[in-house]
């Protein structure tokens, strides 16, 4: 329906919005996004392979973008619960 179509567009926005924010604070390279992701460029040390491996046995799942020939990962945007949920266990890594 057309409210549940308006509240997922904001919210994705509003997520949106952090995670450029987030990746701005850490000096994190990436791409903008009008879609339900963001993809974060990675630099050495970082190595997306080894970040993706760490997030999944944590339970958060992102797509390794290396298979592109990308040291990236790309993150689906979800709820405020789900994005400081990532975060915390991005900040351990």
């Amino acid at each position: 329906d057309e409210a549940f179509v308006q509240k997922s567009l904001k919210n994705n926005a509003a997520q949106m919005s952090r995670f450029e924010d987030f990746a701005r604070e850490r000096n994190l390279e990436f791409i903008p996004s009008y879609a339900n992701f963001i993809t974060f460029k990675l630099r050495v040390p970082i190595d997306s392979s080894e970040l993706c491996e760490q997030l999944l046995r944590r339970g958060i799942i992102i797509r390794n973008l290396k298979s592109y020939g990308l040291n990236a990962v790309r993150i689906t945007i979800g709820t405020p619960e789900q994005t400081i949920a990532s975060w915390a266990l991005w900040e351990k890594f």
